[in-house]
């Protein structure tokens, strides 16, 4: 799951596991982070875009979050701690929704 950087990548994870899976799936959106809020995408991203939807159709047991970030590069305010930050903010209430689901087998995130 991802944006055009789990494209690029996709094979590289699918050849490692083949042996191992059934299916494999890959979501990719240009323009669009899996860890950033829907509201908050860059303008290269669709609107109706929403990971949270595509991943509960799917139910993966194992997931991979491949992406390039975009708004994870924006300056960083050193005036306040990390925890403050809302990228970070966002990143962390996103992987942890992901760890909550009960079709993972496993999340190392």
């Amino acid at each position: 799951m991802g944006n055009s950087y789990a494209n690029n990548q996709a094979n590289i994870i699918y050849e490692g596991f083949l042996s191992l899976v059934k299916e494999f799936w890959v979501f990719a959106m240009i323009g669009c982070e899996p860890l950033i809020d829907d509201k908050n995408q860059m303008k290269e991203c669709h609107p109706l875009i929403n990971y949270r939807d595509v991943y509960n159709k799917i139910q993966p047991e194992v997931l991979f979050i491949v992406y390039r970030s975009f708004r994870g590069k924006e300056k960083l305010d050193t005036k306040i701690p990390i925890e403050n930050d809302t990228i970070y903010q966002q990143h962390v209430e996103r992987l942890e929704w992901y760890k909550k689901q009960k079709n993972l087998k496993k999340a190392n995130f």
